[in-house]
């Protein structure tokens, strides 16, 4: 219950507050790019359902499903395939995120 009740903050204060999803930090990571990193997959799910971009960049033009594949995290970018993430983007690297996965 308490799970819940904390997942309906969040959802209230995206809504409420976009500004708090696309905002960035020193490293260019967005919200869904720091939920990504710490395995947050329901606070992905309330991101993307609050109409944000599946596919930010970061300044590495790093997108989650990039940061999910580097962190070896496979229910996460299971999450962010089903979310429509973009598989052929590459970052400043020039590395796509299936790169990253045959690494």
């Amino acid at each position: 219950m308490a799970a819940s009740g904390r997942k309906e903050s969040l959802a209230e204060a995206l809504n409420s507050k976009p500004a708090c999803v696309t905002s960035v930090n020193k490293l260019g990571n967005h919200l869904i790019h720091t939920a990504v990193l710490n395995g947050q997959t329901e606070i992905v799910k309330l991101i993307v359902k609050s109409l944000f971009e599946v596919d930010a960049l970061n300044n590495q033009k790093k997108t989650p499903l990039h940061l999910a594949i580097a962190t070896g995290n496979p229910e996460m970018v299971s999450l962010l395939l089903d979310l429509n993430s973009s598989t052929d983007i590459t970052d400043d690297s020039e590395m796509m995120p299936i790169h990253l996965a045959a690494e």
